[in-house]
């Protein structure tokens, strides 16, 4: 009897770590579609971008406020600017991605773990049953101690990993608000070089543009 409910109590553990598993892959890929669908959302303000400061370099080149090497240099660093921003997302994509499938790794080496002392557990209990009074008075203190022992080990244990996610999660949110700083920082940069290039074209029209400036 105590065995069929070791093994019920085992079948109850798989079931449960089956679904631990699959809600931690679900998460993953979910992680995953998200940050694909920031990048792809990032793509295509990019391409806005290029489109407008290339249909504004055309419209100034119509009017005969700018040569054609300044249209191409002004093109060329928006492209750049694109280039490097979709460079910075997925890097960051891939680290959480690899954050995540380790995270992933460590837990299912944690349950394996588990199901190894279970299974010692139960061959324990299998060998009891043919000792004598006195030994297995013996070996249920000796098992109660490494309980103890292994009740402490496994409080430190999660005690350590709930302190590296609550660190995880901090330096997300740090990494998150860095990133937004710099987004804002460059769309500062941008209007501030168009601003300067306009009043720059609006010189070289009006003829008072120095030409060793």
């Amino acid at each position: 009897k105590q065995l069929r409910t070791a093994q019920a109590r085992g079948e109850r553990h798989e079931e449960s770590l089956s679904e631990a598993r699959q809600r931690a892959a679900s998460h993953l890929a979910s992680k995953r579609a998200h940050h694909e669908k920031t990048v792809l959302q990032t793509d295509a303000t990019a391409q806005e971008c290029e489109a407008r400061v290339a249909e504004l370099m055309l419209r100034r080149t119509e009017a005969g406020l700018v040569h054609d090497d300044h249209v191409r240099a002004s093109h060329d660093r928006a492209q750049q600017l694109a280039a490097e921003d979709k460079a910075r997302r997925a890097q960051k994509i891939d680290l959480t991605s690899a954050e995540l499938e380790a995270r992933l790794c460590e837990r299912e080496a944690e349950s394996s773990q588990r199901r190894m002392r279970t299974s010692s557990a139960r061959r324990q209990r299998e060998e009891e049953a043919k000792m004598s009074a006195e030994e297995r008075a013996e070996r249920q203190r000796r098992r109660l101690a490494d309980k103890q022992n292994a009740h402490h080990d496994a409080f430190d244990e999660r005690k350590q990993r709930t302190s590296e996610e609550r660190l995880w999660d901090s330096e997300m949110r740090r990494q998150s608000t860095v990133d937004r700083a710099e987004e804002v920082a460059r769309v500062r940069r941008a209007k501030e070089y168009e601003r300067l290039e306009y009043l720059r074209n609006k010189l070289i029209a009006q003829g008072t543009y120095p030409e060793d400036e």
